[in-house]
């Protein structure tokens, strides 16, 4: 059964709107609007519901920048430690397998930044963040939280993997997003570990609209000439 929470919560740029649920179809990969990227992280290249997932480009430099992601302090101590098997995800979705059965961490008991560069002011934008680990009860026995807000609402993550979707649209050419992993028994803080994100492009409606307007004028001028 698919469970559902909505929440709001603030990083350091715009503000974000997130869902997060159970991940149990492929169909949960999005494909909304455009690909900026998709990473692996610790993994190979991998394509699922048509999105490309690459291979984390950061394995053995985690000091450098690209054009649309950048691994930043503390955030950088997640390519310290890389972890790969399967019991990581036991969830039915077989093709997502190989993105989620390994994952980059720290291994330092406090929160982790990421950071989404390269962003067009104005522009909306769609973030998913994959978040679980199978491998034992203990560990089933955690939660993390993105912002400061918890995944799962409220519990452990248990066997589930989740997704968690954000949307926002950018008031600056950077986005802030931080993480944190903790025992659910006693709230204790562990380190953060992270198997795959995507980020993409969404066309405002208005322009969607357009598009479609002219799409049907268009079909009516060659029936018209027909």
């Amino acid at each position: 059964m698919m469970m559902l929470c909505a929440f709001v919560s603030n990083a350091n740029a715009a503000l974000i709107s997130w869902t997060a649920e159970v991940f149990n179809a492929a169909s949960q990969v999005s494909t909304n609007g455009s690909l900026i990227e998709a990473i692996n992280f610790n993994g190979t290249n991998a394509t699922v519901n048509t999105v490309a997932f690459m291979a984390d480009p950061k394995a053995g430099d985690v000091t450098g920048a690209d054009t649309d992601y950048l691994v930043v302090e503390p955030f950088k101590v997640i390519g310290r430690g890389a972890y790969t098997a399967a019991t990581v995800y036991t969830g039915s979705v077989t093709e997502m397998q190989p993105v989620l059965d390994s994952f980059r961490f720290n291994t330092r008991a406090d929160q982790t930044g990421f950071q989404l560069t390269g962003l067009t002011v104005g522009e909306e934008y769609e973030v998913q963040i994959w978040i679980g680990d199978a491998r034992t009860a203990t560990i089933q026995d955690r939660y993390m939280t993105i912002n400061g807000t918890r995944i799962p609402f409220s519990g452990a993550w248990g066997t589930s993997m989740y997704i968690a979707t954000g949307t926002f649209t950018a008031d600056a050419i950077t986005q802030d997003l931080t993480l944190a992993m903790f025992n659910n028994a006693n709230d204790a803080a562990l380190g953060t570990q992270l198997p795959a994100y995507q980020l993409r492009s969404i066309p405002e409606p208005s322009s969607l609209s357009l598009c479609v307007v002219f799409a049907i004028a268009l079909m009516g001028l060659r029936r018209w000439k027909i």
